[in-house]
């Protein structure tokens, strides 16, 4: 193996992506399943401000929520299960039949 340097920080700009490229197309490779896709919810008020989102993907008739926020005045009013529900249904509709997330609790 040649020399190698690790970069370590907070943020590379371009990182994720690149590391997502490459997994996706390994993965397409090894499985056959090309089915990869983004998957968005923005919940915006009548201002058009953010009150909540949810960000992931779905391939191989999996989905995967990679991140779920609400604005914390809009938290305790049903806004994140409704907004896990519309995640749901999409996933259902790409014709994934699992579903999986990384969350904790305070």
């Amino acid at each position: 193996m040649s020399e190698v340097s690790f970069a370590i920080g907070e943020a590379d700009a371009g990182l994720r992506e690149r590391l997502d490229e490459e997994i996706s197309a390994f993965n397409a490779a090894v499985t056959g399943h090309h089915d990869g896709r983004l998957l968005s919810i923005a919940v915006r008020g009548d201002d058009g401000d953010l009150c909540a989102g949810l960000y992931g993907w779905t391939w191989g008739g999996c989905g995967y929520i990679d991140l779920l926020w609400v604005q914390d005045g809009q938290r305790s009013r049903g806004l994140g299960t409704r907004l896990l529900a519309a995640a749901e249904a999409e996933i259902r509709r790409r014709g994934c039949d699992l579903v999986a997330l990384s969350t904790h609790s305070f």
